[in-house]
């Protein structure tokens, strides 16, 4: 009976994601590691966090959404528990250490409107947030897409229209990391019939190319334009599109069953995201460990492993509180509705 069931777990699930999330970690982790020592391949190991996007968007895109306040209670749910688990010891440990940290901005921090001293990478909570958001009304605009005969222009002409709603409107956000997932959402709705999704790669070689020879080759031309800023933020999506896209090809065609394969990406499907909540605070800002030893290498295994064991108790002190939301709703609710 457990072979059985792992065997259909097995089959069911897809490790090319499962690498694919692993490896966006691994490159956020860099990035941020990169950041310290002020290496400017960071901003090219940040990719992490729109690889993250693509696959959430691209999950969603498969599923049925199904009731809308039910899957934004679970998903809502699913990210501010851990976020909030992180959030208030951190707040704690700058009040008793940092001791500069303002209650304005901590008050901000808890309404997800600014964050503390070594948390800016939290800037992905809302993000995300309002991408579950507007999730049921992209899948009802996709579901409606399917009948129309130039599906791919559709698609792409409503992730760009979604771009420069947030970009013109609602410019808390960043439109094109908005869009980033919504892309995701269209190629996981019609992975096998919008072909034109490949030259996305052809475009991210093209786009990448010229933003390295104005960053590299032709300094201060038009560095702090406005304007390029965008480009350059529309080639970062291509990037990730790019590694999405080839990451999940290539590990698709790589046996990913072997039992610690399996194990590792199962680890990191559940950690994950708890880790990527705890690992910046102890990177960069005032509770940075970089320094901890007069050793780079060790430092780095430290905040690694650290970032490792506070994920799982992240994830377990999580658990537990989400089940004790959903056990009080339960009870509170009326017995004709259970």
């Amino acid at each position: 009976m457990h072979t059985t069931k792992l065997t259909e777990t097995i089959q069911n699930k897809d490790y090319s994601i499962s690498c694919l999330r692993l490896m966006a970690f691994l490159f956020i982790f860099s990035c941020h590691i990169l950041q310290y020592f002020d290496n400017a391949l960071a901003w090219w190991f940040n990719v992490g966090v729109q690889i993250f996007l693509l696959i959430s968007g691209y999950l969603y895109g498969k599923k049925d959404i199904g009731d809308c306040l039910n899957f934004y209670r679970k998903n809502f749910i699913k990210i501010l528990v851990p976020y909030f688990v992180v959030l208030l010891p951190m707040i704690i440990l700058h009040v008793v250490f940092v001791k500069d940290t303002s209650v304005f901005s901590m008050i901000k921090a808890v309404l997800l409107v600014n964050t503390i001293p070594g948390g800016e990478h939290l800037w992905f909570i809302p993000t995300i947030l309002m991408c579950y958001l507007i999730t049921p009304l992209v899948n009802i605009l996709l579901k409606k897409a399917e009948k129309y005969k130039y599906l791919s222009l559709y698609c792409f002409f409503l992730t760009g229209v979604i771009a420069l709603f947030f970009l013109l409107f609602v410019n808390t956000f960043n439109g094109i990391w908005i869009s980033c997932y919504v892309l995701g959402m269209v190629f996981g709705k019609f992975e096998n019939k919008v072909n034109v999704l490949k030259n996305i790669l052809l475009v991210s070689v093209l786009l990448n190319v010229v933003q390295i020879y104005f960053d590299y080759i032709a300094i201060n031309i038009i560095s702090n334009n406005a304007y390029y800023n965008y480009f350059c933020n529309m080639a970062h999506l291509t990037l990730g599109f790019f590694l999405f896209w080839t990451g999940k090809k290539v590990f698709s065609h790589i046996y990913l069953e072997q039992y610690v394969i399996r194990k590792v990406c199962d680890f990191s499907d559940k950690h994950s995201y708890p880790a990527y909540l705890f690992h910046q605070f102890v990177i960069l800002g005032p509770l940075s460990l970089l320094e901890i030893t007069n050793n780079v290498i060790l430092n780095i295994v430290i905040v690694f492993s650290l970032t490792i064991i506070i994920s799982i108790l992240v994830k377990k002190t999580s658990g537990l509180i989400t089940e004790a939301i959903y056990k009080l709703r339960t009870e509170k609710a009326p017995k004709i509705l259970r």
